[in-house]
């Protein structure tokens, strides 16, 4: 397991790039609260995401 730390401002434009398979996906859906992280947890806008799981 890698350990992932990613902090966007507002206004800013950022790309998540990487091989088939590495886990792309599954950061975006539980950033859009669709998955619970197993560890760690996903900030939006100062605020813990917990909708939908």
């Amino acid at each position: 397991m890698i350990d992932v730390s990613l902090e966007i401002k507002q206004g800013e434009i950022c790309g998540i790039v990487g091989r088939n398979g590495s886990g792309k996906t599954v950061l975006f859906k539980c950033i859009c609260g669709f998955l619970k992280p197993t560890s760690g947890k996903i900030l939006v806008r100062n605020q813990e995401n917990r909708k939908g799981y």
